[in-house]
């Protein structure tokens, strides 16, 4: 291997690595200034009030004095370990070796966990069993049960048969509902009777395809939460059965007006999210849909774009029930609703919608993008992460905007090379334009970073002229910065010849000593030509076999001797 060659691969592994400490510490930049951003918009919520024909009666009775609200807010931002998924990885390969998903975990000894094992296509429930062989000693014991299609069994079995992909309740509900889209049909399984029911099978013309499964939410990069507040009363005497302390009302205390509950657990339904972002009501008992419950939407961006996928393209969401209590006949509990609250992937919009118990929407609400621009330090925060995302190689910009709209929201967050959350990326996710408008649109975004491209480039250019590249290395030097900006010109600074130049005899130039040939005006080395004196002067006699002159036959020395004109 020659020493071109051999500073070639010197170039490409320094360009590598420069480009991925380059992309990692702009990460960590873009990933502060997301979080802070989203730390000024725990301030901002969506709020509805009241919420509709459901509470309309109760709000109206004479000691009512605050009506029903809702609200969806960022409530905290998550530990960056968290957030970049690495506890998520750790728990979706824990306990079972492989690729298993873990939907209930806990961390205590005695703890349990439901995974499904996908060697065998099983569910497997661990958990302690406790018992007493004596009245002096309690002795516990791990146990695992594995559920299949067929049946639930202490062993592994193939007669439990095997599930493919299935769709589970991530929280420990028992019994376990899920969907298997292989089988197309939904499953309870229930390991205290150890024993599974299975639902009728989908029509092949139905489209849904289920995602989620009982209680409906993301939110593992932030706490997105949507509240409930149902209305109250004033009365005299403070309560005894609320826990203090008890708000008040004036010279009154403030207790509620009604029963209300956010989850399904009293109701015989449970919610399934379809990848379309419609949510149904499946019965539990029959394992049947019972009717439309509502459907998410995702918030516009900053430019007022919307997303192509709801679910894909949402950073945050959380569906909750409304269930009222009827104290007659025996404490009925009755559906009357859901809230869907979303936040988009950015962090900058927060909706919250309304649905009545028939899944037909009632209201809406969607915070404001001037609102967003007006929180204290956030137009600043933002103008640091435009910066940020033009420090990036622009050939990696564009890519972002090609893929953004295949891109799921909660993988832009922890993204190293391609940014679909960008600036850039916005721009490819909106579906309102031509094509040509928008990429016009993302042109001008990612503008600063070519015209820094070029600079570098003219800059790099200059320099590798003055030190003599080659014209093949020099249009390669000026593509590559072009290309990747700011860690092209890195890499260039870092590989370039560091020979030490000397002056051209020439015109006067520096030139490289290591060249034949001037890279400037292509003249050689002129080296005066070296030719031996004439004669030489000896300080002492030379022997005979030296001195002696066959054309003469005679000794130089005699002849020096009789030629010397000082004699």
């Amino acid at each position: 291997m020659n020493s071109r060659n051999r500073h070639v691969i010197y170039c490409v592994a320094t360009g590598v690595i420069v480009v991925v400490l380059f992309a990692v510490v702009c990460f960590w930049a873009r990933w502060a200034c997301s979080a802070s951003l989203a730390g000024l918009a725990r301030d901002r919520a969506a709020r509805i009030s009241p919420l509709g024909p459901a509470l309309e009666q109760i709000e109206r009775e004479p000691n009512v004095v605050t009506a029903s609200e809702a609200s969806a807010r960022i409530v905290h931002i998550t530990p960056p370990i968290r957030a970049l998924g690495l506890l998520d990885y750790i728990t979706r390969i824990y306990p079972s070796t492989g690729y298993s998903d873990v939907y209930h975990w806990q961390w205590e000894p005695d703890g349990q966990w439901v995974y499904f094992d996908r060697k065998s296509g099983q569910i497997v429930y661990s958990f302690v069993r406790s018992g007493r062989p004596s009245a002096t000693q309690v002795r516990q014991t791990r146990m695992q049960l594995y559920a299949g299609p067929e049946g639930v069994a202490e062993r592994p079995d193939k007669t439990l048969g095997r599930f493919a992909s299935p769709v589970v309740t991530p929280w420990h509900i028992d019994p376990h509902i899920l969907y298997d889209p292989k089988l197309r049909r939904f499953f309870a399984v229930d390991f205290d009777k150890r024993h599974v029911r299975k639902g009728p099978e989908l029509d092949k013309a139905d489209t849904r395809r289920p995602v989620q499964v009982g209680p409906l939410g993301k939110h593992s990069e932030v706490c997105f939460q949507v509240d409930v507040v149902g209305p109250q009363r004033a009365v005299d005497d403070e309560p005894r059965h609320v826990p203090r302390p008890v708000p008040r009302y004036g010279n009154k205390y403030l207790v509620p007006a009604v029963f209300l509950a956010t989850s399904l657990r009293p109701t015989p339904y449970t919610f399934v999210l379809d990848a379309s972002g419609r949510i149904d009501r499946l019965n539990k008992e029959t394992l049947e849909f019972a009717g439309p419950a509502a459907f998410i939407s995702a918030p516009a961006n900053l430019f007022g774009a919307t997303e192509r996928s709801a679910l894909d393209g949402l950073f945050a969401y959380q569906v909750v029930p409304i269930v009222l209590r009827h104290r007659a006949p025996q404490d009925a509990w009755q559906y009357q609703g859901c809230l869907a609250g979303t936040l988009n992937r950015e962090g900058s919009a927060i909706s919250l919608q309304t649905f009545d118990e028939r899944g037909m929407q009632m209201q809406a609400e969607q915070t404001k993008t001037v609102e967003y621009w007006w929180l204290p330090g956030s137009q600043g925060v933002t103008m640091l992460k435009f910066f940020l995302e033009n420090l990036h190689p622009p050939v990696l910009s564009l890519l972002s905007y090609f893929s953004a709209p295949y891109s799921n929201a909660g993988s832009g967050f922890r993204a190293l090379f391609i940014l679909p959350d960008s600036f850039v990326a916005m721009k490819g996710r909106d579906f309102g334009p031509m094509h040509a408008v928008r990429f016009l649109a993302a042109l001008v975004l990612v503008l600063p970073s070519i015209l820094l491209g070029l600079c570098l480039a003219w800059h790099v250019s200059r320099d590798a002229r003055g030190i003599g590249l080659s014209g093949d290395a020099r249009r390669l030097w000026v593509v590559g910065t072009i290309t990747f900006g700011l860690p092209a010109y890195i890499t260039y600074r870092l590989t370039r010849p560091k020979t030490g130049l000397v002056t051209c005899q020439n015109c006067g130039k520096l030139r490289r000593p290591d060249m034949d040939r001037c890279h400037h005006c292509k003249s050689r080395w002129h080296v005066p030509e070296l030719t031996p004196p004439a004669w030489r002067v000896l300080n002492e006699p030379e022997s005979t076999a030296e001195s002696f002159t066959p054309e003469t036959g005679k000794d130089d020395e005699a002849v020096g001797k009789r030629t010397d004109p000082s004699d």
